[in-house]
């Protein structure tokens, strides 16, 4: 038996399961894409779908279930310069990347 396991718990703050979530979300991108590498993947995705298919972003947002807002967002990294675009997508899993906060500061 562990000590740990007398000592009665007390509830956790809104600031304790902040830390925490953030944490399970850290650790759950480890080893993942890098977050901004993977939105700019999926704005060339959209971008080629909207060439061929003659679809809008309203339909995209639809799909993904994310704000037509959002969709814009990610699409504006699209805009980034070449050398940039190429030097994110070369970055390999794990290793330390943007976030699209970050790049979508380098764009606008």
């Amino acid at each position: 038996m562990d000590l740990s396991d007398l000592i009665p718990r007390l509830p956790e703050s809104p600031r304790q399961r902040k830390l925490r979530e953030r944490h399970e979300r850290m650790e759950r991108l480890r080893g993942g894409p890098p977050p901004a590498a993977e939105a700019l993947r999926k704005a060339m995705g959209w971008q080629q779908q909207m060439r061929e298919e003659g679809i809008r972003r309203a339909d995209i947002a639809r799909r993904e279930r994310l704000t037509r807002a959002r969709v814009t967002q990610i699409m504006s990294l699209l805009t980034l310069p070449e050398d940039v675009k190429v030097t994110l997508l070369a970055i390999d899993k794990g290793q330390p990347s943007w976030s699209i906060r970050e790049a979508l500061r380098l764009v606008g």
